[in-house]
């Protein structure tokens, strides 16, 4: 359709960075039904219209990328194909798990009707664990005098304080998980130019990476600190 044709009203604001704290939302980007949605309309708002030959197109590359036989290949992509009933049924689901919007309305030149416009709820996406301190969350106050013990064995030293302990991890968890999604927040526009071409998880995969290095130029301070707690 020529863009003299049509319309866009875009309604929607769309926001920059959005980190997913929940692992359903996540697997949401590995389900072969809702991932090709989600890779389709990082190109922008899309019509149901619009999003069918893109979401199969998307469908019959990564087949084509498994190097099957011609027949499974065939096969695989008409399994795995829908038509724009069933990825209506999709897009609304994932609209009601908050990570696709209504963007607005396309409007047809000498029309009364319209159609809906749909897209992501972000530009990008990342997950990021929510902070749990060492002292309460129950996994972690398990496992942490196991961990003492370990460190204590390794280093050849009396058994160490877990008061101690605790605060350093609690300081080492602040700088891996929130020091990153800071700079991905504060830089936001700048960070979404440059992963606009990453899968997401390409994208949690340098996050991660950033947060390793962030915790490496802290490394100096971390040592000092542990190194006081175990008295060596």
């Amino acid at each position: 359709m020529s863009t003299k044709e049509y319309q866009d009203v875009i309604t929607y604001t769309q926001e920059v960075v959005e980190v997913l704290k929940e692992k359903e939302l996540t697997s949401l980007f590995e389900d072969p039904n809702y991932s090709p949605i989600l890779i389709a309309l990082r190109e922008g708002p899309m019509t149901i219209s619009e999003l069918v030959p893109r979401y199969n197109q998307i469908v019959a590359q990564d087949v084509a990328n498994k190097n099957l036989p011609a027949k499974e290949t065939i096969a695989e992509i008409e399994r795995l194909e829908r038509k724009d009933k069933t990825l209506y049924r999709y897009v609304k689901f994932l609209v009601e798990k908050g990570v696709v919007a209504e963007a607005g309305k396309r409007v047809k030149m000498g029309q009364t009707a319209t159609e809906t416009l749909f897209c992501r709820s972000a530009k990008i996406f990342f997950t990021a664990d929510k902070i749990k301190d060492w002292g309460t969350y129950p996994t972690y106050k398990k496992m942490l005098p196991k961990i003492a013990k370990m460190l204590s064995l390794a280093m050849g030293i009396p058994d160490i304080s877990l008061d101690c302990l605790t605060e350093i991890m609690n300081k080492i968890n602040r700088c891996y998980d929130v020091e990153a999604l800071e700079i991905f927040q504060k830089y936001s526009e700048e960070v979404a130019e440059l992963v606009k071409d990453s899968s997401f998880e390409e994208t949690d995969w340098m996050l991660d990476n950033l947060s390793t290095l962030l915790l490496i130029m802290r490394g100096t301070q971390f040592e000092k600190e542990l190194r006081e707690c175990c008295k060596c």
